[in-house]
């Protein structure tokens, strides 16, 4: 294909073909268009990995910045997998700097036992030490962690705010420790029921308070 590609012009003077049309195959919807016809991220997203494969060595680290513009979500979300199975043949390392949590969360959902997540704090990269056992627990943590947002339901959130409300009854954590951990993650959250949970647990640690300090004053 490279070389009928890279001699077109001379085979369509000497009349050998008129013309090289390139048409893609979609698997999501196994629809069949021409080149043309591909969106920027798709188009992106090809000759990103063509540049890698005919360019790649072994023992080579591959540096990539930012690939989620221009990526649908589900691509950003199958980014990293896409990646390597491109270079699966070779001996790399491959580091990526993203702003996109579904990069992250899909790269820790498919291939999570090679996948370390850093995150860079005063210009120096931090490593994010996740639970695995926790399963999709690992991932609510890295999405607060390392971006600070809070999925719907999340297990992680619930067991941060237990840990922070125990601190806080015995004494090893301050009330404004443990409401500035709920003000931030209502801030971060995007689903009603979870922002009415962090409220209730609001309540529930000025209530605990009143409990404390009543009992203080008691003895």
């Amino acid at each position: 294909m490279h070389a009928l590609l890279t001699f077109e012009r001379f085979l369509r003077k000497d009349r050998v073909l008129r013309g090289i049309d390139i048409h893609l195959e979609r698997r999501f919807d196994d629809r069949e268009i021409e080149l043309h016809q591909a969106s920027s991220g798709e188009l992106s997203l090809m000759s990103s990995m063509i540049f890698l494969v005919a360019s790649i060595r072994d023992n080579a680290v591959v540096i990539i910045d930012e690939p989620e513009n221009s990526l649908h979500p589900n691509w950003q979300r199958e980014y990293i997998d896409t990646v390597l199975t491109t270079l699966r043949y070779h001996d790399v390392v491959i580091v990526v700097a993203t702003h996109a949590p579904l990069i992250v969360t899909g790269a820790i959902a498919q291939n999570s036992g090679i996948i370390s997540v850093f995150q860079v704090e005063d210009g120096r990269p931090k490593y994010l030490k996740l639970d695995d056992a926790a399963g999709g627990g690992s991932i609510e943590e890295m999405l607060w962690k390392a971006f600070d947002v809070v999925t719907p339901a999340s297990h992680f959130v619930s067991e941060e705010l237990v840990g922070a409300v125990s601190k806080f009854e015995a004494g090893n954590a301050t009330k404004a420790d443990v409401l500035d951990l709920i003000d931030r993650m209502k801030s971060a959250s995007f689903d009603r029921k979870q922002e009415a949970f962090l409220e209730a647990v609001s309540q529930l640690v000025d209530d605990l308070d009143k409990k404390l300090s009543a009992a203080a004053g008691i003895s």
